[in-house]
């Protein structure tokens, strides 16, 4: 499981996450903060994530709602299939498109995120 370290995400979803790894349904498993009705994104973000969203998309077999989460899960398999070559925020889509090219299966469940002040979350 990976997780942003800016204190977004709610610890208590890992489990979700984790789930469709564990049943066998996919091979990563994405946090996305589009799914669930109770998105509190600013405006500014969602357009930057849907925008990175739709280019990453286009390189995917399977469409992806938060291309940008870093709130995810993967198996064994992936993480010995994959080398990423890039660093920084790039590295979130090379994942995503190096594995849909290798055949692997992504799923996304709803996760809320917490936005704001990351001193205050502490």
């Amino acid at each position: 499981v990976t997780i942003d370290a800016d204190g977004q995400h709610k610890i208590e979803d890992v489990n979700k996450i984790i789930k469709p790894i564990a049943d066998g349904q996919a091979d990563i498993s994405i946090g996305s903060r589009f799914l669930d009705k109770r998105d509190n994104a600013p405006k500014y973000r969602k357009l930057g994530i849907n925008i990175i969203t739709k280019v990453t998309n286009s390189s995917l077999s399977e469409k992806i709602t938060d291309a940008q989460s870093g709130f995810r899960a993967y198996n064994n398999k992936v993480l010995q299939a994959l080398t990423p070559s890039d660093s920084g925020m790039g590295i979130s889509t090379e994942i995503l498109i190096k594995s849909s090219s290798l055949g692997f299966k992504i799923a996304e469940v709803p996760t809320e995120i917490q936005y704001g002040d990351p001193r205050e979350v502490f």
